[in-house]
């Protein structure tokens, strides 16, 4: 990896002590981003100031501050358990499966992609990372469960004649789903791992939460009027979940 062109001092408290700073004649905006390792690296077009690039940096440093502390889990995570990522992934709701396949490349980062027509998964980039690719496959997911998610949701919207106002797409450990009071409902991006039952359920669930804000008999009422099913799916959340290979069970 080539050297960078700049390294500038970060402010104490940020839990870093430098940013690595690159022109690029592709880049077309500034960009910062943190590294598997925890380091940080900064792009930016060729022309920009370094006034500006200070102030970018400095108008940054909020976003480090929350993002830093999980990025630095995940890889110590990776690297405490050996994690392996498997040599196939099937997104169940879409019923689709992807054999994985990695392409080495001189960079400090790692991109996942999905080709439908091979049916692979791709990742490239600085594949031999296993924090990398975990990150990497994480953004995929919850790209992949932004394009699917809002509309599933918003045909069960339709068929209970629930409203909700907003749907959102999260990485989480184990908290599937959650519906605040002003009618946002928010969904776990690995659920794109389980069966479209399954991601039903959680729906449901999150969708009767606009009705009772609790888990009362009331609302498990509410539930089992649109899924008579529910415990059984429930339960085979449950199992689902177990069943996932170790480093998917991991993402968060």
């Amino acid at each position: 990896m080539r050297k960078p062109d700049m390294v500038l001092t970060v402010p104490p408290g940020t839990g870093v002590e430098s940013c690595a700073v690159f022109f690029s004649d592709r880049a077309r905006r500034l960009s910062i981003r943190i590294r598997p390792d925890g380091s940080l690296q900064m792009t930016v077009p060729f022309g920009v100031s370094g006034k500006a690039v200070n102030a970018f940096l400095l108008e940054m440093i909020p976003w480090i501050r929350r993002t830093l502390p999980g990025v630095r889990r995940r890889s110590a995570a990776a690297k405490k358990a050996d994690l392996r990522f498997p040599d196939a992934v099937t997104l169940a709701f879409p019923g689709e499966t992807f054999r994985t396949e990695y392409r080495w490349l001189d960079k400090c980062w790692t991109a996942a992609r999905l080709d439908r027509e091979s049916h692979t998964l791709l990742f490239s980039g600085c594949v031999l990372d296993g924090g990398s690719v975990l990150s990497a496959f994480s953004e995929l997911l919850k790209r992949t469960a932004l394009s699917l998610f809002p509309d599933a949701l918003t045909d069960l919207s339709e068929r209970t004649g629930i409203a909700f106002r907003r749907c959102t797409v999260r990485m989480q450990s184990s908290r599937w789903g959650s519906c605040s009071a002003d009618g946002n409902i928010s969904l776990n991006a690995k659920l794109l791992l389980f069966p479209p039952e399954i991601v039903e359920y959680v729906m449901i669930h999150e969708l009767c939460h606009r009705r009772e804000m609790n888990h009362s008999a009331a609302f498990w009422r509410e539930v089992t009027a649109f899924l008579p099913d529910w415990k059984i799916r429930r339960s085979a959340l449950k199992r689902e979940f177990e069943k996932l290979p170790e480093a998917l069970r991991r993402l968060a």
